[in-house]
C-alpha cells in the first residue's frame, strides 16, 4: 500500500547519512596555495564540501579533485564573494535561484 502523508520519512525510504563540510575560505586561491583544501579532503573526505567567499571563478583556479563534481557560483564582480560546491555524488537536480534585483530589507 501507498504510505500516507503522515508516515514518518524514515519509513518512506531508506535513509543515508552524509557528511557535509562548510567553509568560508575567504579566497580559494590562497587556501589552495597553502595546500589546506587538499589536506582537508585527504584527511576527512566529506561527502559534500561547500565553500563560501571563493573570490574566484572556475576558470581562475586549477582544481582537480577526481572524487568530486564541481558546481561554481561566482560573483559578477571579479574578486568578490562566490561559492563552490563539491559533492561526491551526482545531484538529482540543481536549482539556481533568480538573482536579487535589490538589496534585502
Amino acid at each position: 500500500s501507498k504510505p500516507s502523508d503522515k508516515t514518518p520519512v524514515s519509513q518512506k525510504s531508506p535513509q543515508k547519512t552524509y557528511e557535509l563540510f562548510s567553509w568560508n575560505v575567504n579566497g580559494i586561491r590562497a587556501v589552495l596555495r597553502k595546500n589546506a583544501l587538499q589536506t582537508l579532503l585527504e584527511t576527512f573526505s566529506p561527502d559534500l564540501l561547500c565553500l563560501q567567499e571563493t573570490k574566484a571563478n572556475k576558470s581562475q583556479v586549477a582544481v582537480d579533485f577526481p572524487d568530486y563534481e564541481e558546481f561554481w557560483n561566482s560573483a559578477d564582480r571579479p574578486g568578490y564573494s562566490g561559492t563552490a560546491t563539491f559533492p561526491k555524488f551526482h545531484p538529482n537536480s540543481i536549482q539556481i535561484p533568480p538573482k536579487f534585483t535589490s538589496k534585502p530589507s
